[in-house]
């Protein structure tokens, strides 16, 4: 451990904070009412972001039981993307089940938070169960790419 005096850390947060405050003052005289100010700052992609919740499971509110298995999830990000899910948890506390094989539950999970589908089938299996006319289409097309390829 280094010993580092309090007073010299409270002056680099005060020395800090004041470019904030300088480069805040800039950015607010340059910026013109009706534009948007462009942060040039670079912040993790929503999709990251997502992607951490599903692996952490930080501050779950759901649970969803398949086969006696249960997956833990945020109501409101498996919702958005599944209307067939949001009328079934619509009256729920926090735990459902659901006649779907925990395969399936899965992979529909992993696709809500991260946008990935691992398998053509997956896809098609996706498609119908989050009713999404996209992702059926996709997969038959792709299904008939690959039947016409042998």
């Amino acid at each position: 451990n280094i010993d580092v005096p309090e007073e010299s850390i409270r002056d680099k947060v005060k020395a800090d904070f004041n470019i904030l405050l300088k480069i805040t003052a800039i950015l607010s005289k340059a910026h013109k009412a009706d534009q948007p100010i462009r942060c040039p700052v670079v912040i993790e992609p929503l999709s990251a972001v997502l992607s951490h919740l599903y692996c952490n499971r930080f501050k779950t509110d759901l649970k969803i039981v398949s086969e006696n298995e249960t997956f833990e999830a945020h109501r409101c990000i498996l919702t958005a993307q599944w209307p067939r899910l949001a009328k079934w948890v619509e009256k729920i506390d926090s735990t459902v089940e659901i006649d779907l094989p925990k395969t399936t539950l899965k992979s529909v999970i992993h696709f809500c938070y991260t946008g990935e589908i691992s398998t053509l089938a997956d896809v098609l299996l996706l498609g119908i169960e989050l009713e999404d006319s996209n992702l059926i289409t996709k997969a038959t097309e792709s299904l008939k790419d690959v039947a016409s390829q042998k």
